[in-house]
């Protein structure tokens, strides 16, 4: 696991093709979105952090890139993400590096990042080794996810249907 600079995180993207240069994110290879809704409650935060964690990770590098730190950094929240940073190795500010790449294996520590940027209120960029899936989770409350397939769409709806209000959720991309 790697804290790194948001210049570096906008390199991996671009290099994968999931970026241009400007660090603007391209969605032409993704079929659809699939809105979900984040969970109101703590505990099916934590649920829904696991089960995320889990989706994206695989054999390769997660890349996470918090790029909304919300509307409003309080102290607490500063605190609490200072101090899981530094249990990484890292004492850089958020602001000052604000990507973490995932290791195979780090599938606890992306639980847990997950958890707090949901807790907070910070939106961010996140997708796993494959380029299946692309996820962007909103300051709004809320996660898009662009499956590049039918089989990724089927597998988002599958594992996070249950949090889902309605199945009307999916819209072009």
């Amino acid at each position: 696991m790697a804290v790194i600079t948001k210049e570096a995180a906008r390199g991996r993207l671009e290099r994968i093709g999931l970026a241009d240069a400007s660090g603007n994110i391209l969605l032409d290879n993704y079929l659809q979105r699939i809105v979900v809704p984040t969970p109101a409650t703590n505990g099916r935060r934590a649920y829904f952090a696991r089960v995320l964690a889990s989706f994206v990770s695989g054999d390769g590098e997660t890349l996470l890139w918090i790029d909304d730190y919300g509307g409003s950094v309080s102290y607490d929240n500063q605190l609490i993400q200072n101090a899981l940073r530094a249990s990484f190795g890292d004492r850089r500010q958020l602001w000052e590096a604000p990507a973490y790449v995932f290791s195979p294996g780090s599938t606890e520590d992306l639980e847990a990042v997950l958890l707090l940027v949901m807790q907070f209120g910070q939106g961010a960029r996140l997708v796993g080794p494959g380029r299946e899936v692309f996820v962007w989770i909103s300051h709004e409350e809320f996660f898009d996810f662009f499956p590049a397939t039918p089989a990724a769409a089927e597998r988002v709806r599958s594992e996070f249907g249950s949090f889902m209000p309605d199945k009307s959720a999916t819209k072009p991309a």
